[in-house]
């Protein structure tokens, strides 16, 4: 399988744009870099999708400060626990979908020509 070199696409997350790159397994975000890694590896578009839905979220969380790291499991992907009310879930939602909205057939297309060369 071969991925894509550089940015798949970029578009805004809680008005800060985020590059998003193709990786194999495992998806993450960095605040910092302003970039999302969705992994490609699997032969499964609803996987990669539930994982950039997972990290969008989660990065809005994040950017909004409703996700704070829990000090009993420290450095571990469980060790972040998240607090809000409705609004700040409602406002963090409406980030995610405008960003979901704006990448999908980027990232979509991008990962079915990955998988068109596999087959």
């Amino acid at each position: 399988m071969r991925l894509p070199k550089g940015i798949i696409c970029s578009a805004p997350l809680c008005n800060i744009p985020f590059a998003i790159y193709a990786t194999d397994f495992g998806g993450s975000f960095d605040c910092e870099t302003r970039i999302m890694y969705i992994p490609f590896a699997k032969d499964s578009w609803p996987y990669t999708l539930s994982v950039l839905l997972h990290e969008a979220t989660e990065c809005a969380y994040a950017v909004k400060d409703m996700r704070f790291a829990n000090p009993s499991h420290y450095r571990s992907h469980d060790s972040f626990v998240f607090q809000f009310d409705h609004h700040k879930f409602s406002d963090a939602t409406q980030c995610v979908a405008d960003f979901v909205a704006n990448v999908y057939d980027s990232v979509h297309k991008a990962w079915e020509k990955v998988h068109k060369q596999t087959k």
